[in-house]
């Protein structure tokens, strides 16, 4: 009765009828512009971006996407938008693939399309795949045109769609038809003003309604390393899904409840009954951490799980080969290792609980809209003498107390038996950096040459093991692009501006639970320079921050920080015999309100010694909108700072 009904409801036919865009129909003035109206120095250009939502019925009910994007490539540097890769998941297709570049040669337009034998698949785990494709004969001056269908029986899951992308658009719109009969609530984003136009589509009795989206003239929005996700705060718009009422007055319920999720992650195979499994080959593991201290248990579990498993690069919150497999094959999913870790935990006696959340760089979780298929990361949480610790155990170059950047994100849900609970996720990353130099200064050679001490404390040093480390193998959400420090000791020894640094020692590169200590003999001819009888050196060397990274007026999204931020610099310059100090910058000490940033840099003359102390101290993770002004000025102040000059005068 009802699957006769559905196929009534659900059929759909007709193309777009709002605006009249077709494929394969490109105009001349396209493929002849040399560049971008709206933002003239674009790579590239979206002329169209088109999304239709659908509901069809064959022999299962399934929600069907069709896209269609146009793209205009402006310069060498935009032909990676010829390359599609789109993904999908075990029962979705993407299919009905046509792709067609139009050149404009000698005066005529060539038309190359995309040949079937072109497109290829490629499985990424055990569920998901890519099917892949490159647009042919594209260079720059090339418009593109691509279309392809996207079919999925997970009809609660409506892809989200993008008005705004990393390059200029000129039309984007999305539509979605919507029986009756369901109930759906859409979520936008951004700050982009959308045309919306809502229609009968089908005038049967069970008609549906066609909601209309669209934009013009769209700017890019460019990627931030200070952003969990730039998609977050892209205009964009999704619809959820909450319930189908049929006209028997069944309903079909789709939201959910945290609680609901956890009761059924509680109960799963792949989830809650890896908890309580039986190990019997860790026995051993479990008996030499019973007899320790609380803390040393954690310590002792924790250590055995990163030094002996090795995460395979593939997240997800249910596991991907079961404990007894990972036990025996070494190797696992996020969920596997930190299941595990969990597993061991309580049979010790610790009490630790399963948050799930999304990695870092995929996004915020919409705590609003409780939903699975938002969450695709686990992390442990334990309970030690009243306070809370986090755990991941994926990675074996970070120690208890920290987590990898990857697995640090605002929110998460706690996972009970029989309830799920949105808990904040503090950062416990701190970056620590402390600097000490001793030089001589060379007047001849216009140089400083002496001793250099590094220390990294805390996460500092866990990223610098990351980075020794050649055969690591970065995942795009460990990715670190905040250049935070302005450190450079990873720098070659040889530097092109031929500053020299040779290494002397270094000291606890194997052990993540202490400090990393490195030593270099250096000689720098980049900061000091000698005009007549002055010589004029560089206010903080090169060991300050490399530049302001907030460099626009604007920001309309929060700064997301990977770590909090702790730089300690003492540096010791000989004053050489027959020169004076005549000039030193002034004593400089900038706080934010409450101290959630804080600078202080002095130099001073010490029997015949300068002496130079620069502080930097980020104190909180997240700046939102109202207070950007503030930290981007105080980042113009510590750069002015830094290029200011120590002058040297002769007697």
């Amino acid at each position: 009765m009802r699957i006769a009904f559905l196929f009534m409801i659900l059929f759909f036919c007709n193309q777009l009828d709002g605006q009249k865009i077709k494929f394969g129909k490109v105009d001349l003035a396209d493929i002849v512009a040399t560049e971008s109206i709206l933002e003239p120095e674009a790579e590239a250009e979206y002329l169209i971006s088109k999304c239709e939502i659908k509901y069809n019925f064959s022999n299962d009910l399934v929600l069907v996407a069709d896209y269609h994007f146009r793209i205009k490539i402006y310069k060498e540097e935009g032909e990676e938008y010829a390359n599609f890769d789109l993904p999908f998941y075990t029962r979705e297709k993407v299919k009905y693939i046509e792709a067609i570049s139009f050149n404009e040669e000698n005066g005529e337009v060539v038309e190359t399309k995309l040949n079937n034998k072109d497109i290829y698949i490629e499985e990424t785990s055990e569920k998901w795949s890519v099917k892949k494709f490159a647009v042919p004969n594209v260079k720059a001056g090339t418009v593109i045109d691509v279309k392809y269908s996207y079919t999925s029986p997970y009809i609660n899951n409506i892809p989200q769609w993008y008005f705004q992308y990393e390059i200029p658009g000129s039309f984007s719109e999305y539509r979605i038809i919507v029986p009756k009969y369901f109930n759906l609530t859409p979520v936008p984003s951004g700050t982009i003003a959308l045309d919306t136009e809502k229609q009968n589509y089908n005038a049967s009795q069970h008609g549906e309604v066609l909601y209309t989206f669209s934009a013009r003239d769209i700017p890019s929005i460019k990627d931030d390393d200070y952003a969990l996700n730039i998609n977050d705060y892209k205009s964009g718009i999704r619809y959820e899904i909450s319930r189908i009422t049929y006209p028997d007055g069944s309903v079909e319920n789709f939201a959910d409840s945290w609680n609901n999720i956890a009761s059924k992650l509680s109960e799963s195979d792949g989830f809650g009954r890896m908890l309580n499994k039986r190990l019997k080959e860790l026995d051993y593991v479990v008996n030499e951490a019973k007899s320790l201290e609380a803390s040393e248990k954690i310590k002792h579990i924790y250590n055995h799980v990163i030094n002996n498993y090795i995460w395979n690069k593939s997240y997800g919150i249910y596991a991907q080969n079961g404990l007894n497999k990972l036990v025996k094959e070494k190797t696992g999913n996020i969920a596997d290792i930190n299941l595990l870790l969990i597993n061991l935990l309580r049979k010790v006696d610790i009490d630790a609980t399963p948050v799930v959340l999304r990695s870092r760089f995929s996004g915020l979780l919409n705590t609003s809209f409780p939903s699975n298929t938002e969450l695709n990361y686990i992390i442990g949480l334990v309970k030690i003498d009243g306070k809370e610790l986090l755990l991941d155990a994926s990675s074996k170059y970070i120690p208890v107390g920290q987590l990898p950047v990857r697995a640090t994100n605002l929110n998460g849900i706690i996972i009970n038996k029989d309830s799920g609970s949105v808990i904040n996720l503090k950062n416990p990353n701190k970056y620590s950096s402390q600097v000490f130099c001793e030089f001589e200064l060379n007047p001849e050679e216009a140089a400083l040459e002496g001793l250099v001490k590094f220390k990294k404390s805390n996460f500092a040093a866990s990223k610098s093991r990351i980075e020794s480390d050649e055969d690591y193998e970065e995942e795009e959400d460990d990715e670190d692009n905040q250049d935070v420090a302005g450190d450079n000791e990873e720098d070659e020894e040889e530097k092109e501006n031929e500053d020299i640094r040779e290494i002397v020692s270094v000291e606890n590169l194997e052990d993540i639970y202490k400090s990393i200590n490195v030593s270099y003999d250096e000689k720098l001819y980049s900061v000091v320079r000698k005009i007549g009888d002055e010589i004029f050196i560089d206010a903080s060397l090169d060991y300050g921050i490399a530049k302001n990274p907030f460099d626009e007026e604007e920001r309309l999204y929060p700064v997301f920080y990977n770590y909090l931020v702790d730089l300690k610099r003492v540096i010791s310059i000989n004053i050489p015999e027959g020169y004076t100090v005549s000039s030193i910058p002034e004593k400089t000490v900038l706080s934010l309100i409450d101290k959630e940033a804080q600078f202080i840099y002095e130099a001073k003359e010490v029997s015949n010694k300068l002496l130079i102390y620069y502080t930097l101290k980020i104190n909180k993770d997240i700046f939102y909108g109202e207070q950007y002004t503030s930290l981007r000025e105080f980042y113009d102040i510590v750069i002015a700072k830094q290029e200011e000059k120590i002058i040297l005068t002769k007697i």
